[in-house]
């Protein structure tokens, strides 16, 4: 949602994918939409216009495009996976539930001690499923 976190994102897929030329980057659509109301006032301070029908959207212009995975690099946009999930085939590459099956899995591949205490930096609008 936000254009820092966007870059940010491309920037690691870039660093991440091991290029010789041009040709050999991951192909990458964005969809950079300044217009989704926030997600802040709709989900905490509850004054804010529902940003679900234009995430969405988005989401849709990007699978008539071709896309094969949707990213979305904003924690607090992905209270609306559900929405995502329902509104098109691709997969979304969901930020909560990839780290939480990192986290179970560090945790079950360490001994006990290694790992006591995981901490959540997000916005209080994330949604704490149990899963963790």
């Amino acid at each position: 949602m936000g254009p820092e976190a966007t870059n940010l994102l491309m920037s690691r897929i870039i660093e991440m994918k091991p290029a010789e030329d041009d040709s050999d980057h991951v192909p990458m659509l964005i969809d950079n939409n300044k217009q989704v109301p926030s997600r802040i006032k709709a989900n905490i301070e509850k004054t804010g216009e529902d940003p679900g029908a234009v995430i969405v959207a988005m989401a849709r212009r990007l699978a008539e495009a071709g896309v094969e995975v949707l990213a979305m690099p904003c924690n607090t946009a992905h209270h609306y996976a559900r929405l995502l999930r329902e509104a098109v085939s691709i997969p979304l590459l969901n930020m909560i539930d990839l780290t939480a099956d990192h986290i179970s899995h560090i945790c079950g591949s360490t001994n006990s001690s290694a790992v006591v205490r995981t901490g959540i930096l997000a916005s209080s609008a994330i949604e704490i499923t149990g899963r963790i």
